[in-house]
């Protein structure tokens, strides 16, 4: 099957995402204070790189099942068409409404994302069109890859608290270590 080793490449790429924001995530329940946006952030590498993941399998799983390569790359992405359009509308919605109540724009992020999931929808309605037929394969890798983009910009958002709220204050940090002396 064409781009099976991409295809298994990028499904341990999202398990590693989803396992590690887990974790992570684990590890942070001991603070007092859950911060809602950290936690959106982890929910949506979680999600994505879930998606990612069942994206990864679907298609060989039709090819197993007798549908020819190119049937099984277009009902693949006709599936992600049908669902991953209102769900990453969804996503996009809830995290703008964390962004304007938590934290400041990251128009850089915001972009990074938007063009991830612009493009992910976009590859999904190439690969059903399937003009040509030999590059369906490709437009489903290239959906997958913008799906895990998105998942990428959340997981360095989430790993490294990117926005300056979510960063300890200094004064606060100095008298904390001063107070330990």
């Amino acid at each position: 099957m064409t781009h099976v080793d991409w295809l298994q490449t990028l499904a341990e790429i999202g398990l590693g995402f989803a396992g590690f924001s887990a974790l992570i995530a684990g590890m942070r329940r001991g603070e007092s204070t859950a911060d809602p946006a950290n936690s959106s952030r982890g929910r949506a590498v979680v999600e994505t790189s879930l998606s990612v993941l069942f994206g990864c399998t679907l298609p060989v799983l039709l090819h197993r099942l007798g549908f020819s390569e190119t049937v099984a790359f277009r009902l693949a992405g006709g599936l992600f068409l049908i669902a991953g359009a209102p769900l990453t509308v969804r996503g996009f919605r809830r995290a703008l409404a964390i962004r304007t109540q938590f934290q400041p724009p990251r128009p850089v992020l915001s972009a990074l994302s938007g063009v991830a999931g612009v493009g992910g929808l976009g590859f999904s309605l190439a690969a059903v069109v399937g003009i040509p037929a030999a590059a369906v394969p490709t437009y489903y890798l290239a959906l997958l890859i913008s799906i895990l983009g998105i998942a990428a910009v959340n997981f360095a958002g989430f790993v490294f608290a990117i926005d300056a709220g979510d960063e300890p204050d200094e004064a606060a940090t100095v008298a904390t270590a001063e107070n330990r002396t």
